[in-house]
């Protein structure tokens, strides 16, 4: 290896992000980010009863167990849309429907 050779480090996320634009992944990488994210947004309580089946040019699906969890997250959607959309750092979530 020669010593002339001039290194550029980059933070992982920086690396990560740039492998998924390469590779056009990055629908598939936000979808299990949000994945990720969504007991931290609603609980636990929530998420037994109602689970995210799909993320999709900026909407996010959500399937409930209940109509009464499809009310429960109605009342909270916006709050839902925006809690998302700032721990994504990014305008990403436009809407979310919710069976």
């Amino acid at each position: 290896m020669s010593k002339n050779i001039k290194r550029e480090y980059q933070p992982i996320d920086a690396v990560i992000n740039e492998i998924v634009e390469n590779f056009g992944l990055e629908n598939e990488f936000l979808s299990e980010k949000i994945k990720q994210l969504w007991v931290e947004i609603v609980g636990e309580n929530i998420a037994k009863n109602a689970t995210i089946s799909r993320f999709r040019d900026g909407i996010l699906f959500i399937q409930c167990s209940s109509s009464a969890w499809r009310s429960e997250l109605l009342l909270r959607k916006n709050k839902l849309t925006e809690r998302f959309n700032q721990l994504l750092n990014a305008n990403k979530i436009k809407n979310i429907i919710i069976k």
